[in-house]
Protein backbone atom coordinates (compact mmCIF):
# COMPACT_ATOMS: atom_id res chain seq x y z
CA UNK A 1 0.00 0.00 0.00
CA UNK A 2 3.10 1.97 0.79
CA UNK A 3 4.40 1.84 -2.55
CA UNK A 4 0.92 3.16 -4.43
CA UNK A 5 0.62 6.01 -2.31
CA UNK A 6 4.33 7.04 -3.30
CA UNK A 7 3.24 6.36 -6.77
CA UNK A 8 0.16 8.35 -6.47
CA UNK A 9 2.24 11.26 -5.14
CA UNK A 10 4.68 10.88 -7.64
CA UNK A 11 2.29 11.10 -10.33
CA UNK A 12 -0.16 13.58 -9.14
CA UNK A 13 3.09 16.25 -8.02
CA UNK A 14 4.78 16.04 -11.47
CA UNK A 15 0.87 16.31 -12.82
CA UNK A 16 0.81 19.69 -11.05
CA UNK A 17 4.40 20.95 -12.16
CA UNK A 18 3.47 20.44 -15.65
CA UNK A 19 0.39 21.91 -15.67
CA UNK A 20 -1.71 18.76 -17.20
CA UNK A 21 -4.86 19.60 -17.69
CA UNK A 22 -6.10 16.51 -17.87
CA UNK A 23 -4.72 15.57 -14.14
CA UNK A 24 -6.01 18.87 -12.58
CA UNK A 25 -8.46 16.91 -10.18
CA UNK A 26 -5.66 14.86 -8.87
CA UNK A 27 -2.96 17.78 -8.49
CA UNK A 28 -1.03 17.54 -4.91
CA UNK A 29 0.81 21.09 -3.92
CA UNK A 30 3.38 20.21 -1.01
CA UNK A 31 3.12 23.24 1.26
CA UNK A 32 4.18 21.99 4.88
CA UNK A 33 3.44 23.82 8.21
CA UNK A 34 4.15 27.45 6.41
CA UNK A 35 0.43 27.57 4.66
CA UNK A 36 -0.72 26.46 8.12
CA UNK A 37 0.74 29.12 9.79
CA UNK A 38 0.22 31.78 6.76
CA UNK A 39 -3.68 30.69 7.09
CA UNK A 40 -3.73 31.73 10.85
CA UNK A 41 -2.15 34.75 10.42
CA UNK A 42 -4.68 36.31 7.63
CA UNK A 43 -7.77 34.95 9.57
CA UNK A 44 -10.11 37.58 9.78
CA UNK A 45 -8.72 40.06 7.11
CA UNK A 46 -9.41 40.56 3.32
CA UNK A 47 -6.99 37.38 2.49
CA UNK A 48 -8.99 34.68 4.61
CA UNK A 49 -10.03 33.48 1.71
CA UNK A 50 -8.19 31.77 -0.62
CA UNK A 51 -9.57 32.45 -3.92
CA UNK A 52 -8.68 36.17 -3.07
CA UNK A 53 -5.35 35.77 -2.44
CA UNK A 54 -2.51 37.27 -4.89
CA UNK A 55 0.95 37.76 -5.15
CA UNK A 56 1.12 41.27 -4.85
CA UNK A 57 -1.82 41.22 -1.87
CA UNK A 58 0.10 39.02 -0.22
CA UNK A 59 3.34 40.74 -0.27
CA UNK A 60 2.11 44.06 0.52
CA UNK A 61 0.25 42.07 3.98
CA UNK A 62 3.52 40.14 5.00
CA UNK A 63 5.57 43.71 4.49
CA UNK A 64 2.96 45.55 6.84
CA UNK A 65 2.78 42.53 9.50
CA UNK A 66 6.84 42.39 9.39
CA UNK A 67 6.62 46.35 10.10
CA UNK A 68 4.30 46.14 12.90
CA UNK A 69 6.38 43.77 14.70
CA UNK A 70 9.55 45.28 14.04
CA UNK A 71 8.34 48.24 15.18
CA UNK A 72 6.73 46.95 18.30
CA UNK A 73 9.97 45.28 19.10
CA UNK A 74 12.43 48.77 18.47
CA UNK A 75 10.25 50.07 20.77
CA UNK A 76 10.35 47.61 23.75
CA UNK A 77 14.24 47.60 23.40
CA UNK A 78 14.01 51.38 23.17
CA UNK A 79 12.56 51.20 26.79
CA UNK A 80 15.65 48.82 28.35
CA UNK A 81 17.58 51.52 27.70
Amino acid sequence: MALIFRWFFWKTTIAAIKGDAAEKINFQIHTGPALGAFNQLVKGCDLEDWRLRNVDKINIHLMKETAILLDERIMFFNKLR
